[in-house]
Order: C-alpha cells, then sequence, then structure tokens
C-alpha cells in the first residue's frame, strides 16, 4: 500500500478539476530517477486509469490513480510533491508510512 500525504492529495484535486480532458486522469507511473538515491522514480502523468490502477480517493472521490507498477515499486512509501524547477513538480517518496493509505 502507498501513501500520499495530504497536500499531493489537494493538489491532484485541484488540478483534475480544474484542467483535465473528460476522461482523462492524473496518474502515477514509473519514470525517470527519483533524487534521493537514484532508484526508480515516479512520475505524473495524464491519461485513462488502466483496470489495475489503484484509486487515491480524497474527501470520497478519486483525485488520481497509481499504476500496479508503482504499487509494487514502492510498497509502503510516503509519497509527496517535490518542486523541480519553474512550472515543474515531480514526486518524492520516503519509507516513513505515517498516514492512512491512499
Amino acid at each position: 500500500m502507498i501513501a500520499l500525504t495530504l497536500g499531493a492529495k489537494r493538489v491532484f484535486r485541484a488540478v483534475g478539476r480544474a484542467a483535465l480532458p473528460e476522461g482523462e486522469a492524473l496518474r502515477l507511473v514509473l519514470g525517470g530517477r527519483n533524487n534521493e538515491d537514484g532508484g526508480i522514480g515516479v512520475s505524473i502523468s495524464i491519461g485513462r486509469p488502466e483496470d489495475t490502477d489503484g484509486a487515491v480517493i480524497h474527501e470520497g472521490e478519486p483525485v488520481a490513480w497509481v499504476s500496479d507498477e508503482v504499487m509494487e515499486a514502492h510498497d509502503e512509501c510516503l509519497l509527496d510533491l517535490e518542486q523541480l524547477g519553474t512550472g515543474r513538480v515531480g514526486l518524492r517518496w520516503s519509507a516513513e508510512y505515517p498516514h492512512a493509505p491512499l
């Protein structure tokens, strides 16, 4: 199971309400390298959720979808948003798990 911080969930909800085409959603997928140890990173993409994706629920509604590959690679991690530069954000992870899952 993966957890997202409350701040990340709120940002995903705002983006989803304001900027996504009908039927599209924010998806967390494997991609790139993380900044902490160079391991496999998590990217944010826009697309249709796949049948194997897990929903990130915030206040009763799905705000993002997590690919099964991310769930497997980052099991029991906490994901939060990270500023990568002007107009760019990514996700950083921690093995700490103080929040409720997804």
